[in-house]
């Protein structure tokens, strides 16, 4: 017979005050926008450690029996969606590092219809020529997949690995998903135009966070993860946590300056907040109805990953809604999740701020 041994506690990141406020705004923007679910990720991008994670509809693990199957699931995670022009930061990233910034000075749009094989690109609405900045800044499709298609499908292949799509992030906790991505390879000349705008990949939630991440903490491949200590009688363990450099700091720095314009001057503009440093990329995605067999033109996968930056605080934020009813667009419905989130945190750190200076 073996004596009952007094289990260790785990010690968290998650902030529960943060989690709180995660959780109730995302009920309330599902239940205003008529939405069927969606999911919010709060992390710190410089050492992965995620304040909040909540997921709508959630359930109550005392009637789990009574729970339907698909809201034990953890959305952030484990559902893998097409993630529209969020996705447009790989290209981004891509082609700063290869200097594309400063060779291209303007990018005819096509007044907003192009052909390319196998299909025609749309814009959300019709641009004549913009500038590098305002590709992104306005989120063009045409823009973006021309820019793609200078740098080259292996290129843009390299990039999507390089800010850690196509595989698990390895956060700790079970259920994780690695999204859908095919070797370049075996890419159709469609695909080398379409998955640079987030079409035809599939990923999670928290590889977007991770992603937005590199380019915030300066280049930095890191882990994210909810487990900080684990601590028992006689015992402490601290919990180590991957972080490897993966681009230099000169291209994350001009990323993150059109990031802040996409919040300043572009799609983004309801996650701005004033007095504070917000940047981050809209997306929009169509969904693909299978029995028909073609991208819907009602139901649509509504998203914003951004960051909030002060003197002393740093945090990266990722909202995804799927099908959204009153309004589709991820600048309207993510974003206004993200400045609220994003507000009462930077509120809530003021307070504390001064409570501690008392």
């Amino acid at each position: 017979m073996f004596s009952p041994e007094k289990g260790k506690n785990l010690i968290l990141t998650i902030d529960a005050q943060v989690q709180y406020w995660t959780e109730r705004y995302l009920e309330e923007t599902i239940k205003y926008f008529k939405a069927k679910k969606g999911a919010v990720i709060v992390m710190n991008p410089f050492n992965g450690e995620i304040l909040a994670l909540a997921n709508f509809p959630n359930f109550n693990p005392n009637y789990l029996s009574e729970t339907p199957q698909e809201y034990l699931r953890n959305y952030a995670i484990s559902t893998v969606f097409e993630p529209g022009s969020v996705f447009k930061i790989v290209t981004l990233t891509a082609a700063v590092a290869n200097h594309l910034d400063e060779k291209v000075k303007t990018i005819f749009c096509e007044q907003g219809s192009f052909k390319i094989p196998g299909s025609v690109l749309h814009d959300w609405r019709a641009f004549d020529n913009l500038s590098f900045e305002e590709v992104f800044e306005k989120s063009s499709n045409i823009g973006v997949a021309k820019l793609a298609s200078l740098l080259g499908k292996d290129t843009i292949y390299h990039y999507i690995k390089k800010l850690g799509f196509g595989r698990k992030t390895g956060i700790d906790l079970p259920g994780e998903e690695k999204g859908l991505l095919k070797p370049s390879s075996l890419w159709s000349r469609t695909s080398s135009f379409i998955i640079p705008i987030g079409q035809g990949i599939g990923v999670t939630l928290i590889q977007l966070v991770k992603a937005v991440s590199i380019i915030i903490n300066g280049g930095f491949d890191i882990q994210p993860h909810v487990v900080k200590k684990i601590v028992g009688e006689g015992f402490l363990k601290e919990k180590k946590y991957l972080r490897k450099k993966v681009l230099p700091k000169w291209v994350t720095e001009k990323v993150k300056k059109v990031l802040i314009g996409v919040v300043e001057e572009g799609t983004g503009k309801k996650a701005k907040i004033e007095g504070i440093k917000v940047g981050g990329k809209t997306g929009t995605a169509q969904k693909f109805d299978f029995h028909l067999k073609r991208y819907s033109h009602t139901s649509y996968q509504a998203s914003f990953v951004g960051f909030l930056e002060s003197k002393d605080m740093c945090l990266v934020i990722g909202v995804t809604i799927e099908e959204p009813k009153k309004s589709h667009f991820g600048g309207v419905v993510a974003a206004s999740l993200f400045r609220k989130i994003a507000k009462r945190i930077v509120d809530y750190n003021r307070s504390m701020q001064l409570e501690l200076a008392k």
